[in-house]
């Protein structure tokens, strides 16, 4: 898709800003409707992933969809170029005010085999325009290099987007319409000019202004926007350095610095900062800023846009802390299944420890020497939770079998020694050592013992990794 040289965010929120700054900036030239979507349809491809981008305008008279090319012709020459509100993907949006995301235009309905072939469609996205309530016509973005996934986060957008070009594109507009009435019944120009500033409501509902220095006389304009963000009279006219003085002193350097760059070099900047408004509260804010030459080449203005966006960083905040929250639930869930295989692992071995200890029992009599420590472990075997504390505070062993499901013994005995690194390990299996060792499933000097299990075996096998006995694996 065609790209120019501006620069692009990688944040996709940002770029969406990005946008609806370009789209503004846009109002302040020519109003008439045509040439202002002709526009849009141009700057939308550059911000958005999209390969085309085309604005249909819902005709009242005709009851159906315009494009901005035919926007102010002869009716006459409208009528076979007018899309029906009940025909394809366009009409089916428009008239259900939904939006619409074709992923695989091959399998859709809503939009035929030979458009598919013709404009080379691989992914359609319809978003519906409204304005005051109503539907005023449909942005259309065409995928045609290769189908496109969408994601939730761009549902997000391009609903936001739908509602503020449709706001931007009602006002123009209106005005548009209230010129042609003026031009009719004769309204006054004062009256007719009043109704320029209905523009104004777009950057309001976004918290977007703007402003300009004079650089002759070191005086500031600001637009009404700009001056409900700091708090202060509209109105107001301050010089440079008592603008400065509102942001936050850690940004004070840094506004400083790249307005001098701009009024000096002509080196644009788009920062986001914090001002401390006149109530006192820190406000977020995008600034962004441009030089403006004389016809000889002299920078004589800086000029440029102001938004309130603490909403948008609250969320961005916000979003970082549900993360946050996700990869620790994640980690509770490993620590739950590590928790799972250690107690399935220690249950077995309980189950061995109690069968010989009570068989030896049997074939004892009390006053043998070694029959109070069998009736020891014997009792230890017997409730699990003593002997787990027994573990933890003595002991500190684990003993596992190698082959596990979703987790062999190795790959838990190396999470548990992270959070005990002083853990001995016992493995056991009913392969041999020998097969073990071949497959690299355990290194060499690795305690291991083979199944069937004896006490003997377990006993001597104990002492051996607790005391440092020299035949491991």
């Amino acid at each position: 898709m065609k790209r120019t040289e501006r620069e692009f965010s990688s944040d996709p929120c940002q770029r969406y800003l990005q946008l609806l700054h370009q789209l503004i900036v846009s109002l302040q030239g020519d109003l008439a409707l045509g040439p202002i979507i002709h526009k849009a349809t141009h700057i939308i491809p550059e911000y958005l992933e999209v390969d085309r981008a085309s604005i249909l305008i819902y005709d009242e008279e005709a009851n159906g969809l315009i494009s901005d090319q035919l926007l102010g012709a002869p009716r006459k020459n409208l009528i076979s170029d007018i899309q029906p509100v009940n025909v394809g993907i366009s009409g089916h949006c428009y008239t259900t005010q939904n939006l619409i995301l074709i992923e695989d235009c091959r399998h859709t309905e809503l939009i035929s085999e030979q458009n598919i072939q013709q404009l080379d469609l691989k992914s359609v996205a319809a978003i519906p325009l409204r304005f005051q309530g109503k539907g005023l016509g449909v942005l259309r973005l065409d995928y045609t290099e290769e189908t496109h996934s969408f994601s939730s986060e761009e549902q997000v957008f391009f609903t936001l987007m739908g509602e503020e070009i449709g706001i931007l594109l009602g006002i123009v507009l209106l005005y548009n319409r209230q010129r042609k009435m003026a031009n009719t019944i004769k309204i006054s120009e004062d009256r007719l000019a009043e109704n320029v500033q209905l523009y104004k409501i777009a950057g309001e509902r976004a918290k977007i202004g703007s402003w300009s220095v004079d650089l002759a006389t070191n005086i500031s304009f600001w637009s009404d926007t700009v001056a409900d963000i700091h708090k202060m009279p509209r109105g107001l006219s301050p010089s440079v350095s008592e603008g400065i003085q509102f942001y936050a002193p850690e940004w004070q350097v840094r506004v400083t610095e790249v307005f001098t760059r701009c009024a000096e070099q002509g080196i644009p900047y788009d920062e986001e900062l914090e001002i401390i408004a006149a109530d006192g509260s820190r406000v977020w804010v995008r600034t962004i800023g441009e030089a403006v030459r004389d016809a000889d080449g002299q920078i004589i203005k800086v000029q440029g846009t102001f938004q309130d966006i603490t909403a948008i960083k609250a969320a961005e905040k916000e979003q970082k802390l549900l993360k946050a929250q996700f990869e620790q639930a994640q980690k509770m869930e490993s620590v739950g299944r590590l928790a799972g295989g250690v107690a399935h692992d220690f249950n077995n071995m309980l189950s061995v420890i109690l069968g010989y200890s009570e068989m030896l029992l049997d074939d004892m009599a009390p006053e043998d020497a070694h029959y109070n420590d069998i009736r020891e472990i014997f009792k230890a075997a017997n409730s699990p939770q003593e002997a787990l504390a027994e573990k933890e505070t003595h002991i500190h062993l684990l003993l596992t079998d190698v082959i596990m499901p979703e987790m062999n013994g190795k790959e838990l005995a190396e999470k548990i020694q992270l959070l005990h690194p002083a853990m001995k390990v016992i493995f056991m299996s009913g392969y041999t050592a020998d097969i073990i060792s071949e497959h690299g499933v355990l290194e060499a000097r690795t305690h291991f013992i083979e199944k069937p299990l004896s006490l003997k075996k377990v006993a001597q096998k104990l002492h051996q990794a607790l005391y440092g006995a020299n035949n491991a694996l």
